[in-house]
């Protein structure tokens, strides 16, 4: 998948390609690209200078300035004798190639924390560090601290490995009994490859119907208990998906234990409600006057 910009891609979906927005649309292109797992950026032209950009940044009356050219022209038709020189006749980068290009630097501090692409459908590290600043594509904040702040975290990561990490979610947070849930359970390596042995004995409130993990050999599933056993190797990030139905009224915990380097434990609380249906009560009046008798 990839993703084609052009001038007409309105607020609030991000545009890198005009310079009529925040620079932070441009930086954060990568790092949506990450998150959606989109693999390639098109743009249909980087040099439309005709009109000149200089003196004319509006092309063919579309109404975006800055489309059609990421670019801009030499100032003048003459031959530098030394291309180094700012004075020299060479191609000038716009300010949002620029930033295109330092969000591009991003999307590699990314790929690093999750020690390779992302996958489709599995969480990883490098998407709940993302979760501080994004929500979605049309949701994320334009305060530039706020995706530097993320950047760091990253840096630090990278620099000085974290120790195991487990953590476990269900989704939804409140379902009604007899409806499907997922319970997630993620797991990332330290900075030694180890195996580690994920258990969880999944309250009979809501019975398991399946589980998968993301990568070989397949989890195994005992009644309620579900196992898996997976060697990783230094900093690799795993998660096994437990898919569940809601049997009975009332909150759920339920916990898991990790057993690697050290031994983790992660709760999923969630609350399943009684499911009913309630059909309106209609009152049909009488047409016309009404005749009562005295007392009545």
């Amino acid at each position: 998948v990839w993703w084609y910009f052009l001038y007409g891609d309105r607020p609030p979906l991000p545009n890198p390609t005009v310079m009529d927005r925040t620079g932070i649309e441009a930086r954060i292109t990568p790092w949506l690209a990450w998150r959606e797992r989109v693999e390639g950026l098109v743009y249909y032209s980087t040099t439309a200078w005709d009109p000149s950009p200089w003196t004319d940044p509006w092309l063919d009356d579309r109404d975006g300035n800055g489309d059609g050219f990421l670019f801009y022209p030499p100032t003048d038709g003459t031959i530098a004798y030394d291309p180094c020189q700012p004075q020299s006749n060479r191609l000038v980068t716009s300010i949002r190639w620029e930033l295109l290009r330092e969000g591009m630097e991003d999307y590699e501090y990314l790929w690093l924390l999750n020690a390779g692409d992302p996958q489709i459908g599995v969480v990883n590290e490098a998407d709940t560090l993302t979760d501080q600043f994004i929500g979605s594509r049309t949701l994320f904040s334009r305060v530039p601290t706020d995706l530097y702040a993320t950047r760091a975290a990253i840096a630090g990561r990278l620099a000085a490995p974290a120790p195991p990490a487990a953590s476990k979610t269900a989704h939804p947070s409140a379902v009604g009994d007899g409806e499907p849930l997922t319970y997630t359970l993620a797991y990332r390596a330290s900075d030694v490859a180890h195996t580690v042995v994920i258990t969880d004995d999944v309250p009979v409130a809501t019975t398991v119907l399946t589980a998968t993990g993301s990568k070989l050999p397949a989890p195994s599933i005992a009644g309620q208990m579900v196992g898996w056993t997976v060697a990783l190797d230094a900093g690799e990030a795993v998660t096994l998906t437990i898919a569940a139905q809601a049997a009975s009224v009332g909150p759920v915990t339920n916990t898991a234990a990790f057993s690697g380097t050290q031994v983790l434990e992660a709760n999923a609380r969630m609350l399943v409600y009684q499911a009913r249906l309630f059909l309106p009560l209609v009152l049909r009046g009488f047409e016309g006057p009404v005749s009562r008798s005295p007392g009545s």
